[in-house]
């Protein structure tokens, strides 16, 4: 089962992709954009280009570019796209029809959120695939060898074999990512707090205007509207004989436990655990 539609392939040129190479070595889902335009045939257009011949400007390919309503693979997984320097050997490139200049709400119109929803899908396969967490990691962590999702931007500062930027500083990381996780279980690459069977999270975010809650168990989360909901539940669960223990909890601990407000970075932040 793939969570992703994926066209049929319409391969790279052999001029723009490297040699083969076993899927072991995938460590890295990488996003990128083309800085090409932003349309309904955009993508369609793109692996055209990439199916013709390098140029002496243009050498560029990826496996897969995001449509509005597929995924559209270019070269296959086994072999190396020219896409990321530093990280071509092991990592997965997949591309954005448009610009790494866009605005919050330029990565928010109705084409980007169509190619948003195809690109969680495809992070979902193949993190499933490949098993590799869906967290975005840091140059260090790169460097370091670990597996997660990142992109251009991220090889560019942990390698310094290029100086593209892509997909830019106002892409919707937390958006994208979060939205992968609710088609499989989170990866927990460096949990926080130990989320038992029995246990309960309660994990709030306030920003000094609004607070929002969520409680889980780890691969499923529900909102909780307001206060007195918070209270409800807490009670409800002391009466059970459980004791509530507030804990520090970081954005990257977020991450891990697959919490939408990981999108809220800088934000006061605590855990409720519940044993």
């Amino acid at each position: 089962m793939t969570f992703a539609t994926y066209a049929p392939i319409k391969r790279a040129h052999p001029t723009r992709t490297g040699a083969h190479r076993s899927t072991a070595a995938i460590r890295l889902l990488i996003l990128h954009t083309s800085e090409g335009s932003e349309g309904l045939i955009s993508a369609e257009n793109l692996t055209v280009f990439i199916a013709s011949p390098r140029s002496a400007t243009n050498l560029a390919s990826y496996h897969y570019v995001f449509d509005t309503d597929c995924v559209r693979p270019c070269v296959p997984d086994d072999y190396v796209a020219y896409a990321t320097g530093g990280a071509n050997h092991d990592g997965l490139a997949a591309c954005y029809p448009g610009k790494a200049y866009q605005s919050a709400a330029e990565w928010n119109d109705e084409i980007s959120n169509l190619q948003h929803e195809q690109a969680a899908r495809w992070l979902a396969d193949k993190a499933l695939q490949y098993g590799i967490p869906l967290v975005r990691l840091t140059p260090a962590q790169i460097v370091a060898g670990q597996r997660g999702v990142c992109g251009h931007v991220d090889v560019t500062n942990a390698y310094h074999k290029s100086t593209h930027t892509d997909p830019g500083p106002h892409f919707p990381w937390d958006k994208v990512i979060d939205r992968a996780r609710q088609f499989t279980s989170p990866i927990d690459p460096t949990p926080g707090l130990p989320m038992e069977d029995d246990m309960v999270l309660i994990i709030t975010c306030n920003d000094g205007v609004d607070t929002e809650r969520w409680v889980t168990n780890g691969p499923t989360k529900s909102w909780i509207p307001d206060g007195a909901a918070l209270a409800a539940l807490q009670f409800t669960l002391q009466s059970a004989g459980k004791d509530g223990t507030v804990h520090s909890v970081s954005p990257e601990q977020f991450r891990g436990y697959g919490v939408s407000s990981v999108q809220y970075p800088g934000r006061d932040a605590w855990g409720v655990r519940i044993v």
